[in-house]
């Protein structure tokens, strides 16, 4: 299992806000996208292997709406990826029932 960190930057928190949360976290590799660019996004989804976890600062990260947002959670879960959000507080993974706010 490996943990990595995803940010984008300057939504939904700034740069900096994100960094401390997802640098909370024993992460491998950090994934830093551009507030309109998903380059890293697709790069960190190719290297994720099931069991390996991502940690964000929150699930809008993941898309520019909820459709968006939803089918990469979908794809995650599908995978066997857990999802760490800190602002909703959630854990997603495929072992247990979804808890948290959207």
């Amino acid at each position: 299992m490996t943990i990595y960190g995803y940010v984008k930057r300057q939504f939904p928190l700034a740069t900096n806000e994100q960094l401390k949360i997802v640098m909370d976290y024993p992460c491998a590799a950090l994934f830093i996208d551009e507030r309109y660019e998903e380059k890293e996004l697709h790069e960190l989804m190719n290297q994720l292997d099931s069991g390996d976890q991502v940690v964000v600062a929150s699930l809008q990260v993941f898309g520019s709406n909820v459709v968006e947002a939803s089918e990469i959670l979908t794809y995650l879960k599908r995978n066997g990826i857990q999802v760490l959000s800190w602002s909703t507080y959630l854990h997603l993974d495929g072992h247990r029932p979804i808890t948290g706010l959207f």
